[in-house]
């Protein structure tokens, strides 16, 4: 490479912030001096001269420098930045409309898990993803390894669940998903990845989740089928692999629900009719509340003692925050309801 060469297309690059723009237009900016360079060859002038010729032809170096720069800064794509902010401001709600933003533990955690949330999720913007295609056996490993970890030394049980509570930290099984959903997204672009691997490795993971809960399991399972159907494996085998999961499903269920207890049954039967449901805060009772409380809610229901509040019926947080606001001196103004 001629030195005036070189020394264009280091002052190109030293006008453009992104890395990897810098590759590409480098590359680019090559090919095209090829071109204008051999066009002046075919005129019978020596390379070198030929090269000079194609570097002055391409212009000052600093403007197209600074105009590729434009083209090729980094976009933020605002829609998910926003959806991702309102995701973390929700969260709030369920606090809000039970009162324990003002003067209780939660909202301390709950600000400091959104912040540190927050952090983490703005660092990972900075990862270039694509540089783990090829690490999917190392993501597999990290989340059976944290499985099993969680299935030895787990120091506490919430609702049945084995958890690992450290201080206010609260590690579940649900945590292992996003390092399964890195290893089945290198497994899945790879060509040599084979259905017999796959249903190896997703009956083996499923096992270990299934130790935790019955819904952290369908939502890995979910979560994986729709990842094998976008893959690279033939969608004819793809097919047949969730009619089998399918029927498999259907037949567990049947399996199940002969052998599942008296109350359990009374739980899904609950959903088909709620108002001979016999829990203790059935579907009956959250059916009244949705119908009584209207658009705007009622003050009856202010001191309306909602279990689970937060995650099973975060819904019925919502509907009735109206009400609980009301009652907080702070947003009185905000809301004018009181």
């Amino acid at each position: 490479m001629g030195e005036q060469r070189k020394s264009f297309l280091e002052q190109v690059q030293s006008q453009i912030k992104s890395k990897e723009a810098k590759a590409f237009v480098s590359a680019e900016l090559h090919h095209h001096l090829n071109e204008v360079k051999n066009y002046w060859l075919q005129k019978g002038i020596s390379e070198e001269q030929a090269d000079e010729k194609a570097v002055t032809q391409m212009g000052n170096p600093i403007s197209i420098g600074r105009n590729l720069n434009r083209i090729h800064r980094p976009k933020v794509d605002w829609l998910t930045l926003a959806l991702f902010v309102a995701a973390l401001l929700l969260g709030f709600l369920p606090l809000l409309s039970q009162g324990y933003m003002t003067g209780n533990h939660f909202s301390m955690y709950k600000v400091i898990f959104v912040v540190l949330g927050g952090i983490l999720a703005f660092g990972m913007m900075f990862i270039d993803y694509r540089k783990m295609a090829n690490k999917g056996w190392i993501f597999y490993l990290l989340g059976t390894l944290l499985l099993l970890f969680l299935t030895r030394y787990f120091n506490t049980l919430v609702e049945g669940q084995a958890v690992l509570k450290i201080g206010s930290l609260k590690i579940e099984g649900l945590m292992a998903i996003p390092f399964f959903l890195m290893a089945w997204a290198g497994f899945f672009q790879s060509n040599r990845f084979k259905m017999w691997q796959f249903l190896l490795l997703f009956f083996l993971s499923s096992y270990f989740f299934l130790q935790f809960s019955l819904t952290t399991l369908l939502i890995y399972v979910a979560m994986t089928f729709t990842m094998i159907w976008w893959s690279k494996l033939n969608k004819k085998k793809i097919a047949i692999v969730l009619g089998v999961g399918f029927a498999l499903v259907t037949a567990w269920g049947i399996i199940g629900w002969m052998t599942v207890a008296y109350y359990q049954k009374q739980r899904l039967l609950s959903f088909i009719n709620p108002y001979n449901s016999e829990e203790y805060f059935g579907l009956s009772k959250v059916h009244h509340l949705f119908m009584d409380a209207g658009w705007f809610g009622k003050h009856s229901f202010v001191d309306q003692m909602i279990p689970q509040a937060n995650t099973n019926f975060v819904f019925l947080s919502f509907i009735l925050l109206r009400v609980a606001v009301c009652n907080n001196s702070f947003s009185s103004s905000f809301f004018s309801c009181c």
